[in-house]
């Protein structure tokens, strides 16, 4: 007999199997619709050249059936054939004909239905994920800008600013061994947007002026468009920037009149940071730039 009990592991992997499939069947299911959708359209058009191959045979038979109706109207009198049987023949032979061309065609028509179906439901798919998307970053965002008005309202907007530019304050002893506070920026609490400006981008130059006169410039150009268009992609920075877009940068960026600050600011002068400060003053050619992109941009419009 065959021991049910020592059956059991193998059924939940089996199960765990099937479930881990059916998981990563629903998660890829938009492509695989999609792949579906286009292999089905190509292969409609197969088949409906194939069918036109087949075509001709049946236009000849009803042009047959029409002839044959127009030689008996013209050989027998009204009494013999009427207007009537004439009518009735000629429709049956358009009838027989359309059913046929019907048949012929059918496997096409209904690939490229169930296609477009697929293709439609792909469409779907991604669209409701999007909007889940969406709704789950304007939550988080919601959640973080309550959160921020507690720590002003509890420690100040300038603490609050500190806190989340990553600045902290030390003190040090200078050569005098006079003990000082010295206020330090801590690139790792910079925001997931945030670009460092320095000797990897194509843009950079030696001279720290020149670096402050491109990225002024940028940021105007970048704010004249966003008052022109009434919106800008965060990759639409990075790409006059010399910096790689992103998956974010397609979907983040500023709106006017969303709920931001209505224009564009890369934080250059932000003078609680010693290491901006030395580049403004022309002390540093690299800088950090965060940008205080407005949010996803689909829930601002």
């Amino acid at each position: 007999m065959i021991d049910v009990s020592a059956m059991a592991p193998f059924k939940q992997v089996a199960v765990k199997t099937l479930s881990r499939s059916w998981l990563l069947t629903k998660k890829f299911s938009p492509q695989i619709l999609t792949g579906v959708g286009v292999v089905g359209v190509v292969t409609s058009g197969v088949l409906a050249s194939k069918a036109t191959l087949k075509l001709d045979p049946i236009v000849q038979e009803i042009k047959l059936g029409v002839e044959i109706a127009d030689n008996l109207k013209l050989e027998k009198n009204a009494d013999e054939y009427s207007s009537t049987d004439y009518k009735r023949d000629v429709t049956r032979a358009y009838v027989r004909g359309s059913l046929d061309i019907i048949k012929l065609y059918g496997p096409a028509v209904t690939m490229a239905a169930a296609s477009v179906a697929c293709l439609i439901s792909a469409q779907g798919i991604m669209h409701k994920r999007n909007a889940a998307i969406a709704a789950a970053y304007k939550s988080v965002e919601q959640s973080f800008s309550e959160y921020r008005k507690r720590v002003v309202d509890e420690l100040g907007i300038d603490k609050e600013r500190d806190i989340r530019a990553g600045l902290r304050t030390e003190e040090v002893k200078g050569e005098d061994g006079k003990v000082e506070t010295v206020t330090r920026f801590d690139g790792t609490k910079a925001s997931p947007y945030a670009r460092f400006f320095d000797e990897t981008n194509k843009h950079w130059e030696k001279k720290s002026e020149y670096n402050l006169q491109f990225l002024k410039n940028v940021q105007n150009n970048m704010n004249d468009r966003l008052r022109a268009h009434g919106h800008v992609f965060l990759n639409d920075v990075y790409d006059v920037l010399g910096f790689d877009r992103t998956s974010d940068g397609a979907i983040v960026g500023w709106v006017i009149g969303g709920g931001g600050d209505d224009y564009i600011d890369f934080n250059i002068y932000d003078f609680q940071s010693s290491a901006k400060r030395l580049f403004v003053n022309g002390d540093e050619p690299s800088i950090l730039l965060d940008f205080n992109v407005d949010g996803i941009m689909y829930t601002k419009i």
